[in-house]
């Protein structure tokens, strides 16, 4: 019988102090990091996580970069995302 890949199944809560907000992520790994936005006196607090889905029968595995809190009228940083490779033999 054909077997269905063994992806990593992850289910984060990112919980903001200051809006006394939480937010659900789908993600199997995360980090947080800071980063000076040029223009900006203070530095961004970003987050930083790693999600596997399938789509279309095909395993896509991402990394995804948010800034959280952007700071009022000042530059953002711009939300990155880039696409996780990973060898044949380590594909699930």
């Amino acid at each position: 019988p054909l077997q269905r890949p063994q992806l990593v199944k992850g289910n984060m809560q990112l919980f903001s102090v200051d809006q006394q907000r939480s937010q659900a992520l789908e993600a199997h790994a995360a980090s947080f990091a800071t980063f000076k936005v040029p223009g900006n006196e203070n530095p961004s607090t970003l987050i930083c996580f790693a999600s596997k889905a399938t789509n279309a029968g095909q395993i896509t595995s991402k990394l995804h970069v948010i800034e959280l809190g952007a700071q009022p009228g000042k530059p953002g940083f711009s939300k990155k995302q880039a696409d996780l490779f990973f060898p044949p033999d380590f594909q699930d």
